[in-house]
């Protein structure tokens, strides 16, 4: 059996070129100019589709005339300082630079919030559309029909799979070869449900930790979106219903979702974990270090080649978990289930 071992370095990862080719084509006829958009979005991903959409809107052929943004107000309480702090979302940052109207609505259900009035009453008319992604609060019929063109969803995978909080985290821990992103109707009673308008897949590069998918991922829908946006009342003519045979759903991670059990756990297994949680939550243990229990950190983690010779040649006879150091070799390696 060839050994792999788990081990610390620091490496620079390969951003490999987004790659853009529609599952579902679009034959993109006379764009449809002038369209004034509400944007729902919060997160990384979000911010993302954003920019796609801004640069739409302030380029030379934009279907985009005007948009605002509605986002949550987050606010946390620091428990020993006795204060309560206001973080501003990727999204909402983004806005503010660009100088876009922002709405927060209150925290909870969305079933009183209104639609405001295009730049606080200043242009006439209604919204044409609302544009949602990653907005993290369920929109009711009230809303969706609020708008004339109604509201679409950029959704990071394939729909019907993974449904839900966090597709793209699911599709690195279960090792998928391929994502993508998705553009559909907002469903009014069915979260991620709607009607598929368009989709286009994304090649998951083998070690690319989370934040490189959601930048890709993100640039990939909000191009995508565009497209939809010129050509929507031909596409939306076209649209396909979900296969409810092939749903899945995703869920929300934390902390614990981050812990190694290295009696249960590959070489392949920790550095999927690693990928998906290290820029929110580093990748975190409990090891004895002389004689003392201590939660450790792992900031920089690689599976070894399968030719790297492994620091202790007894390393199979060792249970998981088992710590090998040398002063003249610049990294760890960790035992793990499976020989790794």
């Amino acid at each position: 059996m060839a050994v792999a071992a788990m081990y610390m370095h620091a490496r620079q990862l390969t951003r490999c070129p987004t790659r853009f080719s529609c599952r579902r084509a679009l034959s993109v006829s006379a764009p449809a100019l002038g369209l004034k958009v509400l944007f729902f979005g919060s997160d990384e991903f979000a911010d993302r589709v954003l920019r796609e959409l801004d640069g739409n809107r302030t380029g030379t052929q934009p279907c985009i005339e005007h948009m605002e943004v509605v986002c949550p107000q987050s606010n946390y309480y620091m428990k020993r300082e006795k204060k309560v702090y206001t973080y501003q979302s990727p999204v909402h940052k983004f806005a503010l630079k660009k100088g876009l109207n922002v709405h927060h609505p209150l925290p909870g259900s969305m079933s009183s919030w209104m639609i405001p009035l295009i730049d606080g009453g200043n242009i006439p008319g209604q919204f044409d559309i609302g544009i949602v992604a990653s907005f993290g609060r369920f929109l009711p019929s009230r809303i969706i029909n609020g708008f004339k063109k109604g509201m679409i969803n950029v959704h990071p995978s394939l729909l019907p799979k993974y449904r839900g909080p966090s597709p793209i985290q699911t599709a690195i821990l279960n090792g998928d070869p391929t994502s993508g992103v998705t553009i559909q109707e907002i469903h009014p009673s069915v979260i991620d449900g709607g009607k598929v308008l368009a989709q286009v897949p994304y090649p998951i590069p083998e070690t690319a930790p989370y934040g490189q998918l959601v930048d890709e991922m993100g640039t990939l829908g909000g191009q995508l979106t565009v497209k939809v946006l010129r050509d929507l009342e031909n596409i939306r003519g076209k649209s396909i219903e979900q296969d409810e045979s092939q749903v899945s759903h995703t869920r929300m991670f934390d902390r614990e979702d981050s812990v190694i059990v290295w009696e249960r756990m590959t070489a392949e297994d920790i550095f999927r974990v690693h990928r998906t949680f290290y820029q929110k939550e580093p990748v975190h243990t409990c090891m004895r270090i002389k004689n003392k229990v201590k939660w450790v950190q792992f900031l920089e983690l690689s599976v070894a080649p399968e030719k790297t010779p492994p620091i202790n040649a007894q390393f199979l006879d060792f249970p998981p978990g088992s710590v090998f150091y040398q002063k003249k070799v610049p990294y760890v390696e960790i035992s793990c289930l499976g020989g790794g």
